[in-house]
């Protein structure tokens, strides 16, 4: 970890640019309940492992400490991500923080310069009582879809304050991708020889609350907010890039197809501190070869290669992920000759990390000539803790059925 942070300051020292930019995607949360520090999680990614760079405050109104570097995942010779975590204190609130002095890969859409602004709002929300959180998502640095193939993009987007979450295009959007505010890109996939090449994709998320509210300074002075303006603004980049025809987009056939038990997109898995979180991930392809699994997501996730196309990414939650939900997404890559990769449709969950196990609280219906309790017992409740074992809950988990209401199920007492 030292070497990390000893790396970033020596970058920072450096008069030239950084180059190779291949994305990022920031988010930021108050520190321990607190209106004036803020926990800033980005990934960054470059060509190249070892490269880093930290953000900075506009304006003097914050500064960065507290800083760590952990490795995310790499696809060698394209892209290396890092998960980069800065503290950040500020003496007035809003304030701001960018991406500076770095360029985007070569021979991309007619785009130098990286424009990375985070727009963080600390004050204490007057509906819930908390400081204001960003809203959060992430990316892989570099997505690719054949030019003849109809593609959706879904961004995980989500918000722990409850805002609603939109998604807006930033500077020189591509032509090829179509864009809706629920964070979901749309490649038609109608077959150009000029949509073919490397688009650099820069998004903004901003969270807006339902109603308007007031935002209270560390000062005790309170600001009125519209619900018409964001709170928060957080960029969203990464690399798109449109490959030759594949001439078969059937999932399946040469771009792999997932299958069971891979979690279907959007969905939602639970993981607790000290215990290992394990996403089993299945891919298949006719015509070509499944090579590797990619993904974005929190530092510390270990992927392991089963063969034939079966992978496992595997994460335990530290106390610093206590309380958090956190969005990982993954791609199956596969090798139709050795200069031509294809990627599969990208794959994102949400997983929500606490120290504490839960009760349920279900009722159920049951259809049977059985009582109630012997269908529950016997058949309902395995089959829920397989469920709950495959959203993330730990195999040691006990599962047991309280008070049943029998007028509930139609079952009055005797009198």
């Amino acid at each position: 970890m030292r070497c990390c942070c000893l790396l970033v300051l020596s970058l920072l020292a450096c008069s030239c640019r950084a180059l190779n930019y291949t994305g990022s995607a920031f988010t930021y949360h108050p520190l321990n309940g607190t209106n004036n520090t803020a926990v800033v999680r980005y990934k960054v990614a470059f060509q190249e492992c070892n490269n880093v760079t930290l953000v900075n405050c506009q304006g003097e109104l914050c500064t960065v400490n507290s800083v760590s570097v952990n490795f995310v995942d790499e696809n060698s010779g394209e892209w290396c991500q890092y998960e980069v975590i800065v503290h950040v204190n500020n003496s007035e609130a809003p304030f701001y923080l960018a991406l500076e002095g770095i360029n985007w890969i070569d021979n991309i859409n007619n785009i130098t310069d990286v424009h990375a602004s985070t727009h963080l709002e600390l004050r204490t929300r007057s509906d819930t009582g908390r400081p204001n959180s960003s809203p959060r998502t992430t990316m892989l640095p570099i997505y690719r879809v054949p030019s003849d193939c109809y593609r959706v993009i879904r961004l995980p987007m989500y918000d722990t304050d409850g805002d609603r979450v939109m998604c807006f295009e930033n500077y020189k959007f591509p032509k090829v991708l179509h864009h809706k505010d629920d964070g979901h890109l749309v490649y038609h996939g109608v077959f150009k020889d000029d949509a073919e090449g490397t688009y650099a994709v820069e998004l903004i998320m901003k969270d807006f609350p339902h109603d308007d509210l007031g935002l209270t300074d560390a000062n005790g002075v309170q600001t009125f907010h519209s619900y018409t303006y964001p709170l928060s603004e957080v960029p969203v980049q990464f690399v798109l890039k449109v490959d030759p025809p594949v001439g078969s987009c059937r999932q399946g056939d040469i771009v792999p197809r997932f299958e069971l038990p891979t979690p279907e997109d959007e969905a939602h898995l639970y993981a607790f501190v000290n215990h290992t979180l394990n996403i089993d991930i299945r891919a298949r392809a006719v015509r070509s070869s499944i090579k590797q699994v990619l993904f974005s997501g929190p530092a510390g996730i270990e992927k392991k290669d089963l063969g034939g196309g079966d992978f496992v990414l595997s994460w335990t939650p530290t106390v610093e992920d206590s309380g958090l939900r956190h969005a990982i997404c993954f791609v199956v890559e596969a090798i139709l000759d050795p200069d031509r990769q294809i990627h599969s449709e990208m794959r994102c969950v949400i997983v929500a990390v606490d120290h504490l196990y839960f009760a349920l609280d279900a009722r159920v219906l049951v259809r049977s000539h059985s009582s109630v309790q012997y269908v529950i017992e016997q058949l309902g409740l395995k089959g829920l803790k397989e469920l709950l074992i495959k959203q993330g809950l730990p195999n040691d988990i006990q599962v047991r059925l309280g008070e049943i209401d029998n007028e509930y199920y139609g079952h009055k007492p005797a009198r």
